[in-house]
């Protein structure tokens, strides 16, 4: 799917694609992606994609995706959802497409440089989860549990913060429903 992200150095929208995971993209997260993620940030550990490619190439009920750039050809940020075994929060009569993972590479993140190099490649996956959840017939719906550091990126793209969940480490789970954020 061809979409636009933000270049920051010359504040422009650039073309970029998402695509299946592929081996490719797991090539980049091992050689530029591993190297660049800060130790501190211990919830990186479990966001191990060589063990994550396991689990998508193993179920018929996970996809993932990555986008990267026309230009650069470098993975700029990776998902993994689920499409078949989980339920909206507010009518657990519709089936939702469940974000497990939504990744930005280390050098996009504005916590971890002092200026990214682009922007908005959470928002073009998470919109292309979205789009998923239409194709499948989920009328849009998408669900995922956030990092607390994520919470206010999940917010800002209008979805619904339906509390923390104890099962779920305490975790927030955010919604994008017809009736809450805007789909």
């Amino acid at each position: 799917m061809k979409t636009k992200i933000f270049r920051v150095a010359d504040q422009v929208f650039v073309p970029a694609e998402i695509n299946k995971f592929s081996q490719k993209n797991l090539d980049d997260f091992e050689t530029f992606w591993r190297s660049r993620i800060q130790p501190e940030l211990q919830d990186e550990i479990y966001w191990n994609w060589l063990n994550k490619n396991r689990l998508y190439i193993s179920r018929d009920n996970y996809e993932a995706y990555a986008i990267e750039t026309d230009s650069e050809r470098i993975t700029q940020g990776m998902m993994l959802i689920e499409t078949q075994n989980h339920r909206s929060k507010v009518d657990q009569r519709k089936r939702i497409v469940y974000v497990e993972t939504l990744e930005t590479a280390p050098w996009n993140r504005q916590k971890s440089e002092p200026a990214p190099q682009f922007k908005r490649v959470g928002t073009a996956l998470l919109r292309f989860a979205q789009r998923r959840s239409q194709e499948l017939g989920y009328d849009g719906i998408v669900g995922l549990h956030s990092l607390p550091e994520s919470e206010v990126f999940y917010r800002n793209q209008n979805m619904m913060d339906c509390g923390q969940e104890p099962e779920k480490d305490n975790l927030t789970y955010f919604e994008w429903y017809k009736s809450g954020g805007k789909p």
